[in-house]
């Protein structure tokens, strides 16, 4: 009886805790002598009003779900209850373009939320406790929007872009404007999707060849190289995983649809 929360929403003994104090069984109502006291009479009353509306009935006890409308419990309300309390409304949704493959989504993803191993990220995770500066130029900290959005050889690929796609040069105020940028554009909406997916490819082409070549086999890093890779393969893939399987390689270099 006192244990359960089965009357109102807390157990009764956190609702009367000096008339429990008085129970010989805390199961059930046995006193060790009579409530006489001001306050354990008061409580005494309280209690005496709510179970004034209580109708026992002979049936096997039964658990009864709490936290909604259903009494029911159910795997929904349960992640209904759970989320119930949580604001999402300066959420960061992410439209990922179809017809770029998973492996370039998912890196972008990843991207945005600071999972690639940058010598920035390392030590945020205490796995590194070394110099954090640029591996490549030295000039800031070796984070994901220096490498991806702002460093000399990802400046010029971005460059590079922009005269192709025939918009302005992109300025990167964070890595999450690597997912934005094509909104901000006044284009046609075959233009548009286009764009949407070469962002994520640049990023990923940018990466491997920051990364892969100039990091790791210490190769010098050519952003005009970078970019025709960009531009190749988003070529081979915008035409084979969209709906414009007529466009030609040359309407593609001249970014007109």
């Amino acid at each position: 009886m006192w244990i359960d929360p089965w009357l109102i929403a807390v157990p009764l003994k956190d609702r009367f805790p000096m008339l429990f104090n008085l129970e010989k069984d805390k199961r059930c109502l046995e006193w060790t002598r009579t409530p006489n006291a001001v306050v354990e009479l008061q409580e005494w009353n309280d209690l005496i009003e709510l179970l004034d509306d209580v109708i026992i009935k002979d049936t096997p006890d039964k658990w009864v779900w709490m936290g909604g409308n259903n009494k029911e419990f159910s795997v929904k309300a349960l992640k209904e209850f759970l989320i119930s309390s949580v604001d999402f409304s300066d959420r960061f949704v992410m439209q990922w373009p179809k017809w770029v493959p998973r492996k370039c989504c998912m890196f972008m993803w990843r991207v945005v939320m600071d999972q690639i191993p940058t010598l920035s990220a390392l030590q945020t995770r205490n796995t590194f406790s070394e110099d954090v500066s640029c591996s490549m130029c030295g000039d800031d900290i070796e984070s994901a929007y220096h490498l991806l959005c702002v460093s000399q050889v990802a400046s010029e690929v971005w460059f590079h872009i922009s005269r192709w796609c025939k918009v302005n040069p992109f300025i990167f105020i964070s890595v999450k404007d690597l997912v934005e940028a094509h909104e901000f554009y006044n284009v046609g909406s075959v233009a548009k999707e286009a764009l949407h997916g070469i962002m994520h490819v640049a990023t990923w082409c940018i990466c491997v060849g920051i990364v892969l070549h100039g990091i790791i086999c210490s190769i010098e890093v050519k952003p005009k190289e970078i970019f025709q890779d960009i531009k190749s393969l988003s070529f081979l893939w915008f035409r084979n995983r969209s709906k414009y399987r007529n466009l030609c390689w040359k309407s593609w270099c001249k970014f007109e649809f």
